[in-house]
């Protein structure tokens, strides 16, 4: 049977094995004991289920502090208190869904998580923690993990997700009475790390329109001056 099976079939097999905790379920029921030949049969016996099990584990914890919790740790906390589960009960939720397979690499800039974030919102999971979307992308830019390659630029969220972060982080508590309030920031990448001033609403649209190019002679002359005064102080601008 191996010796049958293409290279892409075999990856595919042993990814699916690995990532995906439905296929490990199924995967002896699946065997077409009558196409073994002894020699496989043999291999297949071979595999000890708890050391898979160990090695699928560990593998997971590996996804969920070195690819997740060390970029995004206030969202990772926050999904995990959302959906009471652990790291690997997290990780086997997120690896199973179509979502996982958007990712690039190790998925720097985190589109696949925020397509499992925004499936979960979307479908009703997250009725504590409906601002969890809105922290992750806030994190992915804080921690220069965006996707796209302006910079500087001006970020707008819909919640206060410093204050939602630092709570977290640094409080140790999840909120469950947030309420919409709006934050304005610019945010300029340099190499791995990124700088955060927090805008006034008018001062975003004007800081928005001088990066774009655009005409900003209505707008009130101290508020241009004041806005162009603040993106002189990024390098390169």
């Amino acid at each position: 049977m191996l010796a049958r099976m293409s290279l892409t079939a075999m990856y595919s097999a042993l990814y699916a094995l690995f990532y995906k905790d439905k296929a490990r379920r199924a995967f002896p029921a699946a065997l077409p004991a009558h196409e073994l030949r002894d020699a496989e049969a043999a291999e297949l016996r071979a595999i000890d289920p708890a050391r898979l099990e160990a090695v699928v584990a560990l593998h997971q914890a590996d996804l969920a502090h070195q690819w997740y919790a060390g970029r995004v740790p206030a969202t990772w906390l926050a999904l995990r208190v959302a959906l009471d589960t652990d790291d690997h009960g997290l990780v086997a939720s997120f690896t199973g869904s179509d979502a996982f397979e958007l990712r690039v690499n190790d998925d720097a800039d985190g589109r696949a998580l925020h397509a499992f974030v925004d499936a979960l919102a979307q479908a009703g999971h997250l009725p504590d923690a409906p601002w969890l979307p809105e922290l992750l992308r806030y994190e992915l830019v804080l921690n220069a993990q965006w996707i796209g390659v302006d910079t500087p630029r001006i970020e707008e969220f819909a919640w206060d997700v410093p204050g939602i972060r630092e709570s977290l982080l640094k409080r140790s508590t999840f909120p469950t009475d947030e309420e919409p309030w709006r934050y304005s920031a610019i945010f300029h990448r340099e190499g791995a790390e990124t700088l955060e001033a927090q805008l006034e609403h008018d001062e975003a649209r004007v800081a928005r329109a001088l990066l774009a190019g655009d005409d900003v002679s209505r707008e009130p002359p101290r508020l241009v001056k004041r806005c162009k005064a603040l993106l002189r102080e990024i390098p390169g601008w």
